[in-house]
């Protein structure tokens, strides 16, 4: 990013002022190389800086959000270096300490971002300058009425839904005694799989249940119209050592669409309990679905109650307080 001396930065961004830069083929992403990464990382940075200089920026700020952008951060060039943490970086599910690579990322950023409150507690120590900001939703996009979807018309009611990557952080033993336990539910899955081996056994399982829909990736706006014609929307994720770190994005999304949730009770869902229906094991799982499916809320309180707490979530309120450190920041350096 970057902005004109004329202080634009302060204002609201046009359109025709952002540009995505495709690096060049001769300038690849590679893990293989070190040396070679290293070199190509710079020069795409270059190009990227060259660019905004001749769309006449002349301060620059990187946000990054990655470790593997430390190159990039480091870089003299940026009057402002942010890193936005969403993620426990090493996906593993024993909840490894902060590796070297992303602490020397948090000590050289001028201000840190971290998107869940078990993630500001393992790594808001490190630098000073580290804020709590937590993941949103589109809710006007979630939140519009669509049409049933052509492939969801034919899937008897009712339906507990799931969208988003099929992956080895879902608990798919769980998710396989529910679907044999219930033939009565329809279980929809929509959204591609992960190249995570360990799941293929579950997934061609479950293709063969009479009761099991895999409906496939979707475009992000066509995929906002299914969780409004789930009957219930759940998230079946296992608990370990990286979920306990995650803010589900898919929880905002179901909730700005009104329909009920049951999740597992990870550490960024517990706060929504009474909103979202918390499950353990198996029997806890049937119990809160069969609530959900056979609850009657004819004046839609309960829909209006999950969707005041996602509009308060949308990202229009949670990118001010972070565009509001930026500005601060900038005007410092400006000084």
């Amino acid at each position: 990013a970057g902005s004109r001396d004329d202080g634009c930065f302060r204002g609201n961004w046009t359109p025709h002022q952002f540009t995505v830069y495709i690096p060049e083929r001769y300038l690849p992403v590679t893990c293989k190389f070190p040396g070679l990464a290293l070199l190509t990382a710079k020069a795409r940075m270059a190009r990227a800086i060259d660019i905004l200089r001749r769309m006449g920026c002349t301060v620059f700020v990187v946000y990054a959000w990655r470790p593997s952008f430390y190159v990039e951060l480091t870089s003299n060039v940026f009057a402002l270096r942010c890193f936005h943490i969403d993620d426990e970086y090493t996906f593993e599910p024993d909840d490894p300490p902060i590796t070297d690579t992303e602490r020397r990322m948090l000590q050289a950023s001028d201000v840190v971002f971290i998107s869940s409150r078990s993630l500001y507690e393992k790594k808001g120590s490190v630098n000073p300058c580290t804020f709590l900001a937590p993941n949103g939703v589109d809710y006007e996009l979630y939140a519009s009425r669509y049409p049933e979807p052509p492939d969801l018309v034919e899937i008897p009611r009712p339906r507990v839904g799931y969208t988003g990557w099929l992956k080895r952080q879902l608990d798919w033993e769980l998710i396989e005694n529910l679907v044999g336990r219930n033939p009565q539910w329809s279980f929809v899955f929509v959204g591609p799989a992960r190249t995570h081996l360990e799941i293929r056994p579950a997934l061609h399982r479950l293709k063969l249940r009479p009761n099991v829909w895999f409906l496939g990736e979707k475009r992000v706006d066509v995929l906002a119209a299914y969780p409004q014609h789930f009957d219930v929307c759940f998230m079946p994720y296992v608990e370990n050592g990286y979920t306990k770190y995650i803010d589900p994005l898919k929880m905002h999304e179901n909730l700005a669409s009104g329909t009920p949730v049951v999740s597992t009770p990870l550490p960024s869902v517990r706060p929504y309990d009474g909103l979202i229906a918390l499950a353990e094991n198996v029997e806890q799982w049937e119990k809160a679905i069969h609530s959900c499916v056979s609850s009657c809320d004819p004046g839609g309180d309960a829909r209006a109650k999950r969707q005041r707490a996602a509009r308060d979530r949308d990202w229009s309120t949670l990118v001010e307080p972070i565009a509001e450190v930026i500005r601060t920041k900038l005007e410092k350096v400006r000084r």
